[in-house]
């Protein structure tokens, strides 16, 4: 429930953290979607190999969602940005 800005732990409010879980959530099921249908994940043949595809896609929407979310809270709060 925080997000790291300039090296400080920011703890998002309940609503930004609902909209940053919903878009984390969207974000990953299209990621996901698109990873089972890509001849890449179907060409592994092992668990360990699809889990290891699994882990990086969802790793880079995470990273993708974060960012937006730190863009937006900058945004929405200057003044405590111009604090940290």
């Amino acid at each position: 429930r925080t997000l790291r800005i300039r090296g400080a732990d920011v703890e998002m409010e309940d609503e930004f953290y609902r909209e940053y879980a919903l878009l984390y959530g969207k974000a990953s099921k299209a990621a996901l979607d698109k990873l089972m249908a890509s001849p890449r994940y179907r060409a592994r043949k092992s668990d360990e190999a699809r889990l290891k595809l699994i882990d990086s896609t969802l790793r880079r929407a995470r990273h993708r969602v974060r960012r937006q979310a730190i863009s937006v809270w900058k945004k929405m709060n200057p003044a405590l940005v111009r604090q940290l």
